[in-house]
């Protein structure tokens, strides 16, 4: 069924992106100064049914391709499962680096930490979260660096799909 799940995502990801009008590439990319396959959740996804992440985070430059991004990927793969929950985040939730008013979690009920994330999520009286929380629940092997140091130090680590 993983397998299965994982396909019906990439397939509807590529669709998705594929999909997206020269104003909408626009936005996602900031003018260009990013790559769209930067933008592609399928290893992040990968890795939350896989139960080796207890959330994912979709959060692109432009919260309407958040929604749409929910309503045509997550919704539909996810909408038999009931392990996996889906939810929208309709206020300003703070933390140093960034505001999470309109990104998308998608929760692994299973995972030992989905309790941290549904209290981010659902609790309406949280309006700031720690970076130290968020590389913890988004599975990160570090928080951001909080200082010029820590980001010298700091070493990008990437994913290839050897099947593309």
């Amino acid at each position: 069924m993983t397998s299965t799940l994982y396909q019906r995502f990439v397939d509807l990801e590529q669709q998705f992106f594929a999909n997206l009008s020269t104003t909408q590439i626009k936005n996602l990319t900031c003018n260009g100064s990013l790559q769209i396959k930067d933008s592609y959740l399928y290893g992040e996804f990968a890795f939350l049914i896989s139960g080796l992440k207890p959330c994912l985070l979709v959060c692109f430059p432009d919260s309407s391709l958040n929604t749409m991004y929910k309503n045509i990927i997550l919704d539909n793969v996810l909408q038999n499962q009931s392990r996996f929950q889906v939810y929208h985040m309709d206020r300003n939730v703070v933390s140093d680096e960034m505001d999470l008013n309109g990104c998308v979690f998608v929760v692994d009920q299973e995972n030992p930490l989905a309790p941290t994330v549904m209290k981010l999520v659902q609790n309406k009286e949280c309006t700031a979260v720690s970076e130290n929380t968020l590389a913890q629940i988004l599975d990160y092997p570090g928080s951001l660096p909080s200082n010029a140091e820590e980001l010298e130090s700091m070493v990008e680590v990437a994913y290839c799909d050897v099947a593309k």
